[in-house]
């Protein structure tokens, strides 16, 4: 060997050993920083999350105290204690905590301490107390387990040192046998590397059998595979760019797995089935996606390289799985905000279905205008969620059995705004809340919150507007008793162009058979007609 390789050599070992005692010492400090810094985050996510709960859980038991709805308190515990894992138990009691009006509780509570300063240290009890505003001393004191979020921290640092050793042993296995290997081909590698930049290359052909041969062989192939690694970029990032626009336009599943099926053949060039559940007889070579066991892709030749197949794969699970996640969510959005409308609804025996039929109806209505899909899906959240603002009302003005004074009206006038304010921190109603906050206006100007003339209103708004006035005056109320279904249909034709929108009221007539059917299965036929 030439003397000035092995110097090169020498030096090149120096650096390796000191590179390989910096790596360490980093890896160290990057692993209790994170530790550190995941502790804090994990408590604070915690203590939010139940410092959240308990703010709202007091708010409820006051709203409950003052209208002497106990049965409501049982239920709000009850129902969070169903959602929450870490919420153990939840007591109100007068005076002092020997005193208790209420004990809800998740099965036995199990020997825990209470929590001190540290939380992560060991499982134990995390104790949040809290004054209703009743007039009486009553305290609502609710308990929080850590064994959950100890448990999984636990298992984080276990992972992370896992990584961290693995990392630190294949990159010092790496370096070492970088290190033999460079040091006999030192030279050789230099020249093959300077032939490559200028060129040349492609022309250049290894000598010889020996172990330089080899690599010179490798490298040849590294070049050639970084240009089938460029080709395969461009098609992965293709179909990533593809995929993920399917991700936000599709809705149904079915047509998400036909689009799928036409976007990876348009880019492959490969015949290709989407294939869900059981039926892959005649399927030449099926891959199964990791997280969503159910789908496999049939692919009719094998002529996609394995690398790229892997990644391919992996990304179509990744989509699937996005997609089905959201679904699962706006599902769960969906039926949480009916359960919230019917709720309130349910809070008086005369408004009981109120806010649902508002919103079949809303739909009839915007399916006759030629309304879109998305358009007809916010009309439904509107409609169900129009009257949202009653919560802030009080029942005695709503459930009053005679005509409303002058300033109990001006306060029911107030739920329109109260309804809007309540929904507007939630970003995924922004689009129907504007049908929530004028609901109540009217074509003249004469409604309420803003007075508002027709083509101010939103349109919308102007739907759910009638849908809420056929459904009001149908219904009977402790103050009137119900109109026949006629009756409305003259009030609309009386007052199209000047209460309510001539397009909406002209829809109204368009479906009014199914409008009156639908009204008809909640209540008898013959007060309708």
């Amino acid at each position: 060997m030439p003397y000035s390789l092995r110097v090169r050599s020498s030096v090149f070992l120096k650096v390796y050993l000191f590179f390989s005692l910096v790596l360490g010492l980093v890896f160290v400090f990057i692993h209790f920083f994170l530790l550190q810094n995941l502790e804090k985050m994990s408590v604070y996510q915690f203590k939010v999350k139940d410092h959240s709960e308990v703010e709202l859980l007091t708010l409820n038991f006051t709203r409950d105290f003052q209208n002497y709805n106990y049965t409501g308190i049982y239920t709000t515990v009850n129902t969070l204690l169903k959602s929450d894992p870490d919420l153990i138990a939840v007591y109100l009691y007068e005076f002092s905590p020997s005193n208790r009006l209420l004990a809800l509780k998740r099965g036995t509570l199990r020997e825990l301490p209470l929590c001190k300063e540290e939380l992560l240290k060991s499982p134990c009890l995390y104790k949040e107390i809290r004054q209703l505003s009743v007039g009486l001393p009553v305290y609502a004191e609710v308990l929080y387990s850590t064994q959950r979020l100890y448990h999984k921290f636990e298992l984080l640092k276990t992972r992370l040192f896992i990584v961290e050793a693995s990392s630190f042993l294949i990159l010092f296995v790496a370096f070492l046998v970088s290190y033999f290997l460079l040091r006999r081909k030192t030279f050789k590698v230099v020249e093959l590397l300077e032939s490559w930049q200028k060129g040349s290359l492609k022309e250049y052909e290894p000598e010889g059998n020996d172990e330089f041969s080899f690599i010179e062989s490798k490298l040849f192939e590294m070049y050639r595979e970084i240009e089938r690694e460029h080709a395969i970029d461009e098609n992965l990032l293709e179909i990533t760019s593809s995929l993920l626009e399917l991700l936000i336009e599709a809705d149904d599943e079915e047509e998400f797995i036909r689009a799928l099926e036409e976007r990876l053949k348009k880019v492959l060039g490969v015949e290709v089935k989407v294939i869900k559940g059981e039926g892959l007889d005649g399927c030449s070579y099926p891959v199964s996606l990791i997280n969503s066991r159910d789908i496999t892709l049939c692919f009719k030749e094998r002529r996609i390289p394995d690398h790229f197949l892997n990644i391919l794969v992996n990304v179509v699970d990744m989509i699937f799985l996005a997609f089905r996640e959201k679904v699962e969510k706006e599902k769960l959005f969906f039926q949480t905000i009916t359960a919230l409308a019917n709720a309130i609804d349910a809070t008086s025996p005369w408004t009981k279905g109120h806010s649902q039929r508002v919103a079949e109806i809303s739909v009839l209505i915007g399916k006759e205008m030629g309304l879109s899909d998305e358009e007809l899906e916010k009309l439904k959240i509107a409609g169900i969620l129009h009257d949202i603002g009653k919560i802030g009302i009080d029942k005695g003005i709503i459930d009053k059995p005679a005509k409303l004074t002058p300033q109990e009206y001006e306060e029911v006038k107030k739920h329109s705004v109260i309804g809007y304010e309540v929904l507007k921190p939630i970003e995924l109603l922004k689009d129907v809340l504007p049908a929530i906050l004028y609901h109540h206006e009217r074509c003249d100007g004469s409604g309420y919150p803003e007075g508002l003339k027709c083509d101010e209103i939103p349109l919308l708004a102007r739907i759910v507007a009638v849908a809420d006035v056929i459904e009001a005056m149908t219904a009977e109320r402790p103050y009137k008793k119900a109109f026949s279904f006629e009756e409305v249909l003259n009030h609309l034709k009386e007052n199209r162009g000047k209460l309510y929108d001539p397009q909406v009221v002209d829809a109204v007539f368009g479906v009014a058979g199914r409008i009156r059917e639908l009204l008809s299965k909640g209540r008898d036929l013959d007060k309708l007609s």
